[in-house]
């Protein structure tokens, strides 16, 4: 599984995101069955595993143009990585999670919800030398980014005026919806495992945080 989360990784740094498409799923029901089946140990490192993985199709997400996609997985990247109670996951999948919110038309929400990891998680990264730097100062650059975004918004789309109340007829006007991403988004959709729990301390052997 480490092997294959690397070479899926290394394929997203060199742009080849049609091939995600059928890694990422595999990797998703992997990891999923890992963190089920195992206690102890491997179970927070598969919880790790997991969290990276959901990471990667956050960010093959957004690639894809598929920002609610992305926002789901970045929720669950959350969620796992409070399993593997590694800080330094936890900060990760938070700075992933801030970036598809951005990307998602909720830059506003993304500022306060990174600021407020970034100040949780604050004291634990520093115990952990340069790799908590480094995440730290992440997480407070996507606070930063989405913070623009947001001013940027502001300034581009001022508050309306309130709209004049709807027609009783216009309360069941069918809406159209969009008919959904790519199947290779749609693929990752249905093997994305949904929430569970959370907690706080070491990181797999061989295994980096980030991701896109």
């Amino acid at each position: 599984m480490q092997r294959d989360l690397w070479l899926a990784r290394t394929g997203f740094q060199a742009g080849h995101f049609a091939q995600l498409g059928v890694q990422i799923p595999k990797l998703l029901v992997d990891a999923t069955r890992a963190a089920e089946h195992h206690q102890g140990d491997d179970q927070l490192l598969a919880y790790r595993y997991l969290s990276l993985t959901l990471e990667l199709t956050e960010a093959a997400a957004i690639k894809w143009g598929d920002t609610e996609l992305a926002v789901v997985a970045g929720h669950r990247a959350v969620a796992a990585a409070e399993r593997s109670q590694d800080v330094v996951i936890m900060a990760s999948a938070a700075r992933h999670l801030a970036d598809a919110m951005t990307n998602h038309g909720q830059a506003a929400a993304a500022v306060a919800f990174v600021t407020a990891a970034a100040r949780r998680l604050e004291p634990d990264l520093l115990r952990r030398g340069p790799e908590g730097l480094s995440v730290l100062g992440m997480l407070f650059l996507k606070a930063a980014m989405a913070q623009a975004t947001a001013a940027e918004a502001d300034d581009h789309h001022p508050t309306p005026p309130p709209s004049p109340a709807r027609s009783p007829a216009s309360w069941t006007r069918p809406t159209n919806t969009p008919t959904g991403s790519a199947s290779t988004a749609t693929n990752c959709r249905a093997a994305a495992p949904g929430p569970r729990g959370g907690g706080a301390t070491r990181r797999p052997p061989g295994a980096r945080a980030g991701g896109g």
